[in-house]
């Protein structure tokens, strides 16, 4: 850093103590969105969050505004983006279009991190809360909704997300066998497919941005299938982040009482969002949902590797799946 970087650094950061210390949490939330893009903001911005992304009494700070609509197969979160798209115009609701959580965080990066072009999953553990302020700071809306397909993790310092930022989410499952037909005619492989849904190689999936002539590569842990849905439909991930799990066989089987259940869901954090049912089914009667992949027949040794690698977990107990 120059010694005029050094001089601003100092002043924005002194700046920021000063509201903080002063309890000047309105003024102090102007000038973090006024400096978003600056990268000298970065570090005193890390420190503000840290200290205070724990204590209620400072939520002044969060906007508590990002809804995720996530899943293993992002396929799965489309029907659903293009129905909240069609209700919100409809409604006249102001929201930004619904993005992939790594675009977010790519689009982030180019504006504000510029000497980053990668980030990777240890990157994404470490400075989740800090990406996903700057992703609230930069959409000024009482609610931001992105897709992921990572699962949720939480460790000593930071987790997918926080209840400040995230106001709730929605995860949609789809029945192992059915992905595995979808995933046999892309791949045309076995393996191929085993490795896919019980990720055999613990690779995360790589997403590219370009912007003019920088590339960004983001990535997602996605995890197999069963850690994958096990993560999020978690009682306590589902308690604190206010979390609705669909399942697309029962969105499929009961479309207008699936989307009703989403309305009424998000009506929760925004009560200007009104059930509406005639809107549900003109958006159905255009819309009509096309049905998910029939699961192919299996060998048996294919159906053990696959029941073996589940059945640690509880998630076929629990989505009353069978193989």
């Amino acid at each position: 850093m120059n010694f005029i970087n050094k001089i601003k650094s100092n002043y924005l950061n002194n700046l920021i103590k000063g509201y903080e210390s002063s309890h000047q949490y309105d003024d102090l939330y102007q000038l973090l969105i006024k400096e978003k893009n600056n990268p000298l903001i970065l570090t005193p911005l890390d420190r503000l969050i840290k200290k205070n992304i724990d204590d209620f009494e400072q939520k002044k700070l969060f906007q508590n505004n990002i809804c995720w609509i996530n899943s293993f197969d992002l396929d799965d979160t489309k029907f659903i983006n293009q129905f909240l798209a069609f209700y919100f115009q409809k409604k006249n609701l102001t929201a930004p279009p619904i993005s992939h959580y790594a675009k977010l965080i790519a689009e982030q990066i180019n504006s504000t991190f510029h000497q980053k072009n990668k980030i990777d999953f240890v990157d994404l553990v470490n400075n989740s809360y800090l990406y996903q302020y700057l992703i609230s700071l930069s959409k000024t809306y009482k609610i931001t909704f992105a897709n992921s397909c990572a699962a949720f993790f939480s460790s000593d310092q930071n987790a997918f997300t926080h209840h400040q930022i995230t106001s709730n989410y929605i995860y949609v499952i789809r029945h192992p066998l059915s992905l595995y037909t979808k995933y046999y005619k892309r791949f045309n492989n076995h393996q191929s497919v085993l490795n896919k849904i019980l990720n055999f190689d613990n690779k995360p999936e790589d997403y590219d941005f370009s912007f003019d002539s920088k590339k960004i590569i983001v990535q997602e842990n996605t995890q197999s299938w069963a850690i994958n849905v096990n993560s999020w439909i978690d009682s306590n991930v589902q308690n604190t982040f206010k979390g609705l799990i669909i399942k697309m066989e029962e969105l499929i089987a009961n479309p207008e009482e699936i989307l009703a259940d989403i309305i009424s869901h998000l009506s929760l954090s925004l009560p200007e969002l009104h059930l509406d049912y005639k809107l549900i089914l003109e958006f159905l009667d255009n819309h009509p949902i096309v049905d998910i992949e029939i699961p192919m027949e299996l060998s048996n040794q294919q159906k053990k590797t696959i029941v073996r690698e589940i059945s640690t977990h509880t998630s076929l107990d629990y989505l009353n799946y069978e193989l």
